[in-house]
């Protein structure tokens, strides 16, 4: 299973509070001067535990701080909190949150620009809230028995379309269903579906077992947009090569068959019509575990698979890449246009696994990088995330504290999948240093809603027109 490191600072009692509710996902290093302490969170979890100051820059680095996703900063000591917090800063650590040993010092936390709660009763959840993006709300009722969750339905829950009845809870009900503002008190066969806001009530001992229910994430690329890929025959030399490729692509992904598209028959001279005939049979045989439908074009050229997607269920339409930046850029804008990602086969395959790369523009980064998580999940490889920072000058803060968020929300979510993240950040034009790393990956990229042209193809265009590794452009279901 894919992890998440989180170190935190004091092993006290907010601490361990805190581990006993989190998930099996979360890696996590305490840092505590008292041995008795550490012994005490040990026996909650496994955990890895470091004797030290929790303010020492040597211990925090001990710790693995500079690697680490999150820091919770919890000692009774402000003083000991806020030194923690400024060098996680420093580190770029992107997610950091302290509880406030005393109320007056709430500003100073803010000027870090960390988030803090306050050291009272409930500062346990506010703490778990804030790390699990995935879950609302929290609260402990019947003396500390029972516990109320609200989970959001997201829409790679695996239990989107499923009942009530079908989930099998045992100690947990499902009490409320917000739905488009109108609230369900549901029933069996109340099916849950994307967006609800879910009330779960059960006993406090089940609490972990149960947010790994409502929160695991399930992989189902490109079924959201259809089940087939599509793939245009022209019965060409390099037909053989993208047939190849797109069988090996729905094995990467959860697509469950092949649609290709062909001249019609009756149009193609005898000798022509034979041998397309021959190698259809060819590839039956060799892709046999593959479902294959074969369907004469109803359009020319690279507007056929498009075409077939408005009647037929494509998830994701395969071309050999077209020699030039204009007819790359064309096909980009018929994905973007007919909101079905594209697949720009180079040939190189299998591959060793799904590459996205981020340069500070996370809402058209994001699209691409979802659907990656995804291919990641269901082919059982890892995801190389690269952060590219502009070549020319020094970058700010802020890029590079950006591109650091994105990773970290990509390596939240992608935990959420049993994803293993492999992390870069390096500078340089953003083309050259996908081309050089890419070598077998396949590049996931989202296609913004803005249009592409050839004057202005975006790094998108030139990314998808220029690197030698396979490309596959994800439109917005939106």
């Amino acid at each position: 299973m894919a992890t998440v490191r989180l170190v935190i600072v004091s092993a006290g009692n907010v601490t361990r509070n805190v581990i006993g509710r989190l998930g099996d996902r979360w890696e996590i290093t305490l840092i505590d001067p008292a041995e008795d302490s550490l012994e005490m969170a040990r026996q909650i979890r496994q955990v890895d535990t470091v004797l030290g100051d929790g303010s020492s820059r040597l211990v925090l680095r001990r710790a693995g701080l500079e690697g680490a996703e999150a820091l919770i900063a919890a000692s009774r000591d402000d003083d000991i909190n806020m030194e923690a917090c400024r060098y996680a800063r420093e580190l770029g650590v992107p997610r950091i949150i302290s509880v406030a040993g005393r109320y007056e010092h709430l500003p100073s936390y803010r000027e870090l620009g960390v988030t803090v709660v306050s050291a009272d009763n409930l500062a346990a959840r506010h703490v778990e809230i804030n790390l699990d993006g995935r879950r609302t709300q929290s609260a402990a009722f019947a003396n500390g028995l029972a516990e109320a969750m609200e989970f959001r339905i997201s829409d790679d829950s695996p239990l989107r379309g499923v009942s009530v009845r079908s989930l099998g809870l045992r100690s947990w009900l499902v009490a409320t269903v917000l739905r488009d503002q109108r609230l369900i008190i549901p029933h069996g066969n109340t099916v849950l579906e994307e967006g609800d806001l879910v009330t779960v009530v059960g006993a406090t001992e089940d609490y972990a077992d149960m947010v790994e229910t409502f929160t695991t994430g399930h992989a189902n690329f490109p079924l959201d947009y259809g089940l087939s890929v599509a793939v245009s025959l022209t019965s060409g030399a390099t037909d053989d090569a993208v047939f190849a490729e797109a069988a090996h692509f729905v094995k990467f992904t959860a697509a469950d068959s092949i649609l290709a598209l062909h001249p019609p028959l009756e149009r193609m001279e005898p000798e022509d019509a034979e041998a397309l005939r021959r190698r259809m049979d060819q590839w039956r045989i060799r892709h046999e575990n593959i479902e294959i439908s074969f369907m004469p074009a109803s359009a020319p050229g690279f507007e056929a698979p498009f075409e077939a997607a408005a009647t037929e269920s494509v998830g994701v339409v395969v071309f050999p890449r077209p020699p030039g930046r204009r007819k790359v850029v064309g096909l980009i804008e018929m994905s973007r246009k007919r909101g079905v990602p594209l697949l720009i086969a180079s040939g190189r395959f299998p591959y060793s696994g799904p590459l996205v790369v981020m340069t500070g523009e996370e809402d058209e980064e994001w699209q691409g990088t979802r659907e990656a998580i995804d291919m990641a999940a269901h082919s059982g490889t890892a995801l190389q995330t690269v952060g590219v920072l502009p070549p020319q000058f020094l970058p700010g803060e802020k890029t590079l504290h950006d591109i650091r968020s994105q990773i970290s929300r990509v390596r939240e979510e992608a935990s959420v999948h049993g994803v293993v993240i492999r992390r870069r950040i390096l500078r340089g034009n953003p083309v050259r240093v996908v081309d050089e790393l890419s070598t077998s990956s396949l590049v996931v990229m989202g296609i913004g809603g803005h249009p592409y042209t050839y004057l202005r193809p975006g790094i998108v265009g030139l990314m998808a027109a220029t690197v030698d590794s396979s490309v596959i452009l994800i439109p917005s279901r939106n």
